[in-house]
């Protein structure tokens, strides 16, 4: 039923209505509740989605914005019936490594294939709202999520995503081979249909959002998802060990960060010009 609900649903490429939302809705209730009440389906969901493909046809070239946040949704979903699953016994099992570095439960490995498409998603035809609110949503499930995180240097990578090409530290966080993934077979879902991926100028990926959606018009927007988890994972820090942890810390366990995170969290110019080249879009719109 799955298999069947989403190869159907990815070969609608018109608009969603009124009635045909409101049915999708009551579908992604069903969907939930079979992913909440059955493990296996969890994790199949979780391995389907184990694909790079797969990932930016759903989440990042998909145009339908009621699609995206239904995709969310449902993997959200699957994340937090798996969680539980894969941690028990030895702790922090869920992120264990065989020999070659690669991820050895559902999860992990479905994690750092997410994670590996930072970059990739500033591509044509590409939303990362949703993408990032996928991480978001992960970062939330367990500390162990939000530690795994801050291992694989996304707070320094999410700030160079947002820095761009005025970065200084592009070979530092563009690096992943410490991300290793396994990719699933593309069989689970059906082929992917073939993208053509240009790099779009901030105000094509503006208007082309004003023409598609109302939900987020903007360009700063977009990015909404990247600093609420930023901002999370960062509670999660002490900066200077020696000294007593801050009110706004979350959690017991103090985890460290990189030198080269320690310096890109500094606001300097570029941060501020970056800001109101966002901010700029925003009067664009208006």
């Amino acid at each position: 039923i799955f298999q069947f609900f989403f190869f159907s649903s990815r070969r609608r490429h018109t608009r969603c209505s009124g009635v045909s939302w409101a049915r999708r809705c009551v579908q992604e209730t069903g969907l939930k509740q079979q992913l909440k009440q059955h493990l296996p389906a969890s994790l199949w969901l979780l391995d389907a989605f184990s694909n790079q493909q797969i990932i930016k046809e759903f989440l990042l070239h998909c145009t339908i914005d009621h699609m995206r946040l239904f995709i969310v949704g449902l993997l959200t979903c699957a994340m937090n019936n798996v969680y539980p699953h894969e941690a028990e016994g030895v702790k922090n099992r869920i992120f264990e490594t065989d020999e070659q570095e690669f991820p050895t439960t559902v999860l992990g490995n479905f994690i750092n294939n997410i994670l590996n498409l930072i970059f990739e998603s500033k591509t044509a035809n590409c939303d990362y709202t949703e993408y990032f609110q996928l991480l978001s949503n992960f970062s939330r499930i367990g500390p162990e999520c939000a530690s795994y995180l801050i291992e694989k240097r996304c707070i320094g990578r999410f700030l160079h995503f947002f820095y761009d090409k005025i970065s200084s530290f592009t070979e530092q966080f563009t690096d992943f081979s410490q991300v290793q993934y396994k990719e699933s077979s593309l069989g689970l879902i059906g082929g992917p249909f073939e993208e053509k991926e240009k790099t779009k100028t901030p105000l094509e990926e503006l208007l082309a959002r004003k023409r598609g959606t109302l939900q987020f018009n903007t360009n700063n927007a977009k990015k909404t998802y990247m600093w609420q988890t930023l901002s999370y994972l960062v509670r999660h820090v002490r900066f200077q060990k020696n000294k007593e942890r801050c009110s706004w810390q979350i959690n017991t366990l103090d985890y460290e960060v990189t030198n080269e995170e320690s310096l890109i969290l500094i606001p300097d110019a570029n941060f501020i010009m970056k800001v109101i080249d966002d901010l700029s879009l925003i009067h664009i719109s208006e």
